[in-house]
């Protein structure tokens, strides 16, 4: 899956009126949305907004050859909001990328691994993100070990692999240089046509898709993620991630429990969604959210800073 851009260039958004597109009409209002580098975020130069949320990340990883040897390819593509504070959602993010690499095998090698083969592969490098991001909390790596190596164990999954990361603005690069150092974030690359590009790229040989920026959506648009998550008629299942980025605008303390940054995080993206509380056929009220929260939250994780990417930068 691969749009290009010339370097440097941006998308403005759309001025979509939500009560004159039915969610029928995607491929319209889905085009353009913004794309903003990772690397501009982290010089700065992108120009602060409200914006505050951000919806991240399907992914496969290829894993092994006729040799025995891992292969990865990550493939990822998206629209990146211009909040200039929360860039380390797309670093967090990847996590899942790289965490689920052990989970298919290669579709031109044909050799498929073992699930506990599998398991060693996720734990380990596991261990490695860890160990490069020493100040997340506990619960947040033993969360994701649980969730992803019960996917993991799963013969046939039919959904993917569902999270939520969420920080305030204080951790922008951590996040980001995560994305870039793991998931080979590309930055010149554009999402123009959200449902159709997604259904190819699931189709193809490498289902990767980066989603960001979900409040720049016409909330009615946002019914299109139930066929990519409903677990019961879900049109992908295996070989995915999904991951959703969301910014609280009054940030994520350190001390709150995850119970807390769950509210906060649902508060927030309510707020931006649902404009009205009457329901109305193809348009997004309480209802329709009850049911797009339950498919995309099954895990909610706090992200803090690290004072080493956040002072120096990243390096990839």
């Amino acid at each position: 899956m691969s749009f290009t851009a010339s370097s440097g260039s941006s998308l403005e958004p759309p001025d979509f009126n939500d009560d004159e597109a039915p969610v029928s009409q995607n491929t319209e209002l889905l085009r353009p949305i913004i794309r903003r580098t990772a690397q501009q975020h982290i010089k700065g130069s992108a120009p602060s907004t409200e914006c505050s949320w951000y919806y991240f990340f399907f992914f496969y990883k290829s894993l092994i050859d006729n040799t025995a040897q891992v292969k990865h390819d990550c493939v990822l593509s998206g629209v990146i909001c211009s909040l200039r504070g929360f860039i380390i959602l797309l670093i967090f993010s990847a996590v899942s990328f790289v965490i689920m690499s052990a989970l298919w095998s290669s579709n031109d090698g044909g050799t498929h691994l073992s699930r506990a083969v599998k398991l060693q592969l996720f734990h380990e490098h596991l261990t490695n993100l860890k160990n490069d991001f020493p100040n997340q909390r506990y619960e947040l790596w033993h969360r994701i070990k649980i969730h992803l190596t019960k996917h993991l164990k799963t013969a046939e999954p039919t959904e993917p692999v569902s999270l939520i990361f969420t920080a305030g603005r204080s951790a922008e690069k951590t996040l980001s240089c995560l994305a870039l150092k793991q998931a080979g974030l590309d930055s010149d690359e554009v999402k123009l046509d959200l449902d159709r590009q997604l259904q190819a790229a699931f189709e193809g040989e490498k289902p990767a898709v980066v989603i960001h920026h979900l409040e720049e959506l016409p909330p009615s648009a946002t019914l299109i993620f139930y066929r990519y998550c409903d677990h019961e008629s879900c049109s992908v299942q295996k070989g995915s991630v999904v991951v959703y980025c969301a910014a609280t605008s009054r940030g994520v303390a350190s001390d709150r429990s995850l119970k807390e940054v769950e509210e906060l995080v649902h508060d927030r993206l309510l707020e931006k969604l649902v404009t009205s509380s009457e329901a109305v056929v193809n348009k997004m009220d309480a209802n329709k959210f009850s049911g797009l929260w339950s498919r995309i939250s099954p895990l909610i994780l706090p992200v803090v800073s690290e004072e080493q990417t956040e002072k120096n930068g990243c390096k990839v």
